[in-house]
């Protein structure tokens, strides 16, 4: 009984683990694509579409 506890709380830990590992490569993958987007889209942005009334 106790050998079947001690797995359980064992796989537990795992599967934690493993979950927050996934949560930090998530927020590194947001942070990198944030950190290597253009802010500033005005600016870089020149071949927008504008409407001109003729």
């Amino acid at each position: 009984m106790i050998g079947l506890i001690s797995r359980t709380f064992s796989h537990i830990s795992s599967l934690i683990h493993s979950l927050q590992a996934k949560r930090f490569l998530a927020v590194v993958l947001v942070g990198l694509v944030v950190l290597t987007t253009n802010v500033n889209a005005d600016r870089g942005n020149t071949n927008t579409l504008t409407y001109s009334p003729t």
